[in-house]
């Protein structure tokens, strides 16, 4: 049963997040951080940052700070995000 969609514009140097939309019934229950995390994952992989923008009003701005994504820059009605990939681990060589 689809419970909602994302679009993703994987670009060559970064993953751009166009929208996520969970339907209703199916919101707070964990499915768009899951579909988050697994964006975070492959940026991981590849080593390149993941974008999106959400508008002020939307609640959605917590999660995205919690799992990490950094208010980089905004306008009067939204605020742009990104979330680098985490070092933490990587061998210098």
């Amino acid at each position: 049963e689809p419970v909602g969609y994302a679009s993703v514009d994987h670009r060559e140097d970064l993953i751009f997040i166009q929208s996520i939309a969970i339907l209703g019934d199916h919101r707070s229950k964990g499915i768009g951080g899951k579909v988050i995390q697994g964006i975070i994952e492959r940026s991981e992989e590849l080593d390149i940052p993941v974008h999106l923008q959400v508008m002020k009003i939307n609640k959605a701005r917590e999660l995205y700070e919690r799992m990490g994504f950094k208010v980089y820059d905004e306008n009067e009605t939204h605020y742009k995000f990104k979330r680098e990939p985490d070092m933490k681990g990587r061998s210098s060589g």
